[in-house]
């Protein structure tokens, strides 16, 4: 990126002072410049973007342009693009898109040739999201081309209001990391994505890493121009709705940056009151079925979302999970989990669910060993699963796709998974591990335990104190870092029961 004279007097004069009046100079609504405008700004700067639309711009109709805070690459309005107030607290304008026509588009640049890259958005919308898959309900940012594995990337909503990021390497196999549902609430929500020229993908929503996972790595440039809110091109979807504060890093943002980001917005994640530039009345959120920090009963403080048990180590230097009371540190569907006899449950005796539901940790891990004791409740005779996921992500509204420590019995081959490695959602197959012989191990209707060790591509499980499995990894593309998921598996009512949840986590 060439260095602008703006960058170079940040180290020269005073940074408030500078700020401020290099806000008020682009244009800025108001003479005065709050700090946590100052601050976002800077902390953008910071990280040295190669290109930032704040859409603070005199005229956004038809061809209008969209000017870049580089100065390098300016993008252009099409369709009914309209321009309004700041997301709250952060500075800029809003860029509002009809969902009809209405796109910016931004030449390719070699500066664009980027296979380590960092995506920030904010968006807010009430559209509805309902398809699942590409191209979704709605495009966000993407620099897209066709067919899979065409050297390519694009952030989209979609799956019932779930953003995903669909990443398509060069001769590669297509990855998708998507976060949980309904964030088209009508709130202003903060997007990152970042992504290693080795293929190692994170997506943060609010501050909160909701997906990682790595792809197949290497290239994922092309000659596309970027493109925000519309994607003719492809027959993408147009986001009715508003974005801000679109921009692009060379680099893949660590999450102490991404934490600084939204730090200095100066407002809380999920917290951010839409009056000053709603799109359309806000709707009643659909998220009152959703456990978790969004929205959840979460603690928050400086370091953003956290278990408050995180620090309660025993003897042995575990931490536990789960407090036995609280959701803090979790998420999923509140209709499916619900909390009793210091217990997370999952499930109905006397009810089915039509999918399989997870409830997942708020953040991943890497290197750990996990420790916990689960109880499987059947009312169909033996049929009854759960399993416990690890180094996983969320693929869409429900489903989770990793490494899983399975457990109980299902009418599918081969019938049996006691005890066993399963990679779910990716090759669906068992990995390691003799499910009908651990089914000795069994305590069937009351409590077993079990322990799941990961260290690098080494993976070991213990069923009630047996060792039942011993793997290591061979395919380098499966990542080695993830979120945890207790699943309770579709099919006949059922209980899953999980307790007693403590993890150390191990060196890299």
């Amino acid at each position: 990126m060439k260095t602008t004279p703006m960058k170079r007097n940040v180290g020269i004069i005073n940074k408030r002072t500078f700020f401020a009046g290099w806000l008020a100079l682009v244009g800025f609504a108001g003479a005065v410049v709050s700090d946590a405008r100052a601050d976002y700004a800077e902390e953008v700067l910071k990280d040295g973007p190669v290109a930032w639309w704040r859409f603070q711009d005199s005229a956004s109709g038809d061809r209008a342009v969209a000017k870049d805070e580089t100065k390098q690459h300016p993008g252009v309005y099409h369709g009914n693009t309209t321009v309004a107030a700041s997301v709250p607290g952060i500075g800029g304008q809003t860029a509002k898109f009809d969902g009809r026509n209405a796109f910016v588009e931004v030449a390719n640049h070699a500066d664009f040739a980027l296979d380590t890259i960092s995506v920030e958005c904010w968006f807010c919308s009430t559209q509805p999201w309902p398809v699942a898959g590409w191209p979704g309900s709605a495009t966000l940012v993407t620099k897209g081309t066709k067919g899979a594995g065409s050297s390519d990337w694009t952030i989209i909503g979609g799956d019932n209001g779930s953003v995903s990021v669909r990443v398509g390497p060069k001769s590669g196999t297509d990855a998708v990391y998507a976060s949980p549902p309904n964030l088209n609430d009508g709130q202003w929500h903060h997007v990152i994505w970042t992504r290693t020229s080795e293929g190692q993908n994170r997506l943060y929503v609010d501050g909160v890493l909701v997906a990682t996972g790595k792809d197949s790595g290497g290239a994922i440039t092309n000659d596309r121009p970027i493109q925000i809110g519309g994607d003719p091109f492809l027959n993408g979807k147009y986001l009715d709705g508003q974005m801000a504060e679109v921009t692009i890093y060379k680099t893949a943002l660590t999450a102490e940056r991404v934490a600084a980001h939204v730090k200095a917005a100066g407002i809380e994640p999920n917290r951010f009151s839409v009056a000053q530039a709603a799109p359309t009345p806000a709707r009643k959120p659909k998220r009152e079925t959703y456990i978790g920090p969004i929205p959840g009963p979460n603690v928050k403080d400086s370091s953003g979302w956290r278990d408050v048990a995180s620090t309660e180590k025993d003897a042995d230097g575990f931490v536990p999970l789960f407090d036995g009371k609280t959701f803090n540190g979790w998420e999923g569907n509140a209709k499916v989990w619900r909390i009793e006899d210091g217990a997370l449950v999952g499930g109905s005796r006397s009810e089915s669910i039509r999918a399989s539901e997870y409830l997942c940790t708020v953040n991943g891990f890497t290197n750990f060993e996990l420790r916990l004791a689960f109880k499987a409740l059947a009312t169909r005779g033996e049929e009854v699963n759960g399993g416990i996921q690890f180094r996983s992500s969320r693929t869409g509204s429900t489903q989770v796709k990793g490494y899983q420590a399975d457990l109980g019995v299902f009418k599918f081959d081969p019938g049996k998974f006691w005890g066993c490695l399963f990679d779910n959602s990716r090759r669906n197959k068992i990995l390691a591990g003799d499910p009908f012989a651990n089914e000795k191990l069994v305590h069937k209707g009351d409590w077993n335990n079990y322990v799941i060790r990961a260290e690098g591509r080494h993976i070991q499980l213990w069923f009630n104190g047996t060792p039942t499995v011993d793997y290591t990894e061979p395919d380098d593309r499966i990542s080695q870092t993830g979120i945890f998921g207790l699943q309770t598996h579709s099919g006949p009512p059922q209980e899953l029961w999980y307790k007693n949840i403590r993890i150390k986590t191990l060196p890299d």
